[in-house]
């Protein structure tokens, strides 16, 4: 039986956000400080998980070899939790270098969160202190690779609908998937459904709790109390708008169109369509 339960999701598409509710739901009562999500839902690429299945710094380590030792390292982390372990991941669910980005035979569930490609790209954009066009680029970019954590591994990312379609396209009873905008429009009943999926026992009480407790305004209070590890030096917040839409303000035409262009299947499956 698998251990591993993955928060997947292209960058900029609400992972933190899903984390940090079920943190709250799973050990709350404490006031949320956004700097102990690493220690409920670490990253898979993190170099603790990776380095002792290398005798050299995991720097020196190519990416070939890293995507070789992937298997073993996730088998190694189930077999080390002693129940379920939360996972952050942006991988696409594929092949990297011939090998899976996930081993199936040690995952028990997933979670996939997608969001609007356009509003990613704005997002994204003010994150990494990108342009609009730089933000696009990156989003179409066919088999991107994520840059290394600190002392870590990588992440293939892919583009925006390669991630979602790897995810998405074929169904699996094994794994959610939750659109950022209804986590906006309807919490409780979103999360709700994420609870009942994982089995997790959760009265509507708790869940409204949690809900409250990792809502954008509070989200931001935490982050201007404790700060953020997450947060790019560049960057002035990590919790920024936590909104929809702003792609309508800040994207022209043409590049509305570019998106679409490349991102219109995926968009068209998930109601992304302009």
């Amino acid at each position: 039986m698998g251990k591993i339960i993955w928060i997947a999701s292209y960058p900029k598409s609400g992972n933190t956000w899903l984390r940090l509710f079920l943190e709250q739901l799973v050990i709350g009562d404490a006031e949320v400080n956004p700097n102990t999500v690493q220690s409920f839902a670490p990253n898979e690429n993190n170099g603790a998980f990776y380095q002792p299945f290398f005798r050299t710094p995991l720097r020196d380590v190519s990416d070939e070899a890293l995507a070789m030792a992937r298997p073993d390292v996730q088998r190694s982390i189930a077999e080390r939790t002693p129940g379920f372990i939360f996972l952050k991941t942006h991988n696409l669910r594929g092949l990297h270098h011939g090998t899976p980005t996930i081993n199936d035979q040690v995952t028990a569930a997933a979670v996939y969160v997608v969001r609007n490609p356009l509003d990613v790209v704005v997002s994204y954009a003010e994150f990494r202190r990108w342009s609009i066009d730089q933000a696009i680029e990156m989003i179409l970019a066919n088999g991107r690779v994520l840059p290394r954590a600190t002392g870590g591994s990588y992440m293939i990312g892919g583009s925006w609908a390669e991630n979602v379609a790897s995810w998405t396209q074929v169904p699996d009873p094994r794994t959610i998937v939750l659109r950022y905008e209804d986590l906006l429009a309807a919490p409780s009943e979103e999360f709700g459904k994420l609870v009942r999926f994982l089995e997790i026992p959760a009265d509507a009480q708790r869940i409204a709790a949690a809900v409250a407790a990792t809502s954008f305004q509070s989200l931001c209070k935490a982050e201007d109390r404790y700060g953020f590890n997450e947060r790019p030096s560049e960057t002035k917040r990590f919790f920024r708008s936590g909104s929809k839409g702003e792609w309508r303000e800040r994207l022209s035409a043409q590049q509305v169109q570019r998106v679409v262009d490349e991102c219109g299947s995926m968009m068209r499956r998930h109601g992304y369509l302009p």
